[in-house]
This record gives structure tokens, sequence and C-alpha cells, in this order.
């Protein structure tokens, strides 16, 4: 019996120091583990977004007849001011940027058309040789919202737009659905109908220009890895 007794604190003490070298063992490995993914020269590599203001493209979608067909054009010439080089998001490089479209640069892909669009409806603007947007702020990382306040009419409306990264087509793109008479274009709007009149005519015996338009735009994104980083 007494033999029990000596033996019994001996084994119990074996589990003790058997357990507390197993925690020890324990916390090396998670010591370890925390001084690898800290080792030096293994840090998340920073990119660098820069625009190539040459690349941009925008397009817009209006439409006529009572049925809403949509007729596509294009501003084909522009100028681009604002932007920041080197920024470390698209949010920061595009934010601030300016965009100013030429009116009379305008292509629908009819001759007629863009002559009428040109001179009966930006023509019937209060001083608007061009369209100027610029991109006030946004949310998100590489998607979300934007408000972008686009100038025309000697009207200038702040138009909330949705905005996209693509990363496998390196580019920027934002697009949005503008109401005309948001900048007080409704007669500008009404002189374009009188004039294409015969074209806007569907089903029904009475021309219909709609005032919704579809706008979409893009540009190039270079990304680079930041240097030292």
């Amino acid at each position: 019996m007494k033999k029990l007794i000596y033996i019994l604190p001996l084994f119990t003490a074996s589990i003790l120091v058997n357990c507390g070298a197993n925690e020890s063992e324990a916390d090396q490995t998670s010591k370890e583990t925390a001084q690898e993914k800290s080792a030096p020269g293994e840090t998340e590599v920073q990119n660098l977004y820069n625009l190539d203001p040459t690349t941009a493209v925008v397009k817009w979608t209006a439409f006529k007849l009572a049925e809403k067909v949509g007729v596509e054009g294009e501003f084909k010439s522009y100028s681009m001011t604002g932007y920041h080089e080197n920024a470390t998001s698209v949010s920061e490089m595009m934010t601030g940027t300016e965009i100013s479209l030429d009116v009379t640069s305008t292509k629908t892909g009819d001759e007629a058309r863009d002559g009428k669009i040109i001179n009966s409806f930006f023509g019937s603007m209060i001083n608007t040789p061009s369209i100027t947007a610029r991109l006030v702020s946004m949310d998100g990382e590489t998607q979300g919202k934007a408000q972008v306040e686009i100038t025309m009419n000697e009207t200038s409306f702040t138009q909330e737009m949705e905005w996209i990264f693509r990363e496998d087509l390196s580019t920027f793109i934002l697009q949005g659905v503008v109401n005309i008479p948001d900048w007080n274009a409704q007669s500008a709007l009404d002189a374009l109908t009188i004039v294409c009149e015969e074209k806007h005519k569907g089903t029904g015996d009475k021309a219909v220009t709609w005032p919704d338009v579809e706008v979409k735009a893009n540009v190039k994104v270079i990304v680079a890895p930041a240097e030292g980083v």
C-alpha cells in the first residue's frame, strides 16, 4: 500500500511535466510562425496608378420615338485635367479629374444628324461650346458610387454615377443616366425634336425625344509597383 502511495505522486508529476512540455512546444511554434510572417523582404507590394488621358472615350445613348429607340453618339474631342499621378489607389487618382467635351465633335455615324444635334440642341443652349464634367468624390476601392458635377447651358448639376476599375482590362469605367431638364435645357431638347420631327415619329403621329440620356466614359489605367516598396 505504501508503494502505491509513493508511485501515484510520481505518476501525476510525470503527466504534469509532459503536458507542460507540449504547451511550451506549441508556444514556440506560434512564435516561429509569427517571426516568419514578419520576416523582412516579404511585405505586400504597393501599386501606383496613373491614367493615360489620350485613351479616354465618352459615349452616350439618347432615345427617340414613342417606342424609345436608342441613338448612340460619341464626343471625339476633349481635354482632361485634374487627375493625380502616381496615386496609391484608383479613387485617389480619379477624384478631382475634369474633362471638357467639345460639343462640335459630336459623332453619331450620320452627318446630317450630327449637324442637327450640334446646331439645334447644343446651339440652343447658353454659352455651351463644351460640356465639363468633374469627378467630385468617389466611394469604394475598386467600384462604387461617384458624384460628378456636370456643367452646360450655364448650369451645374451634380449627378450620381457608378464606377468600376476593371483590372483585367486596366480600365476605369464611369457610367450613369442624366436627365436633360436638370440643366434647364428642355427648350434645347424641344428645338432638336422640331428639326428631327420626321425621324422622331413612331407608331403615333407625335415626334418624341426622351429627356434621359445614358452616358459611359472609360480611360486606360497604368498600374506599376512602387519603387523601393
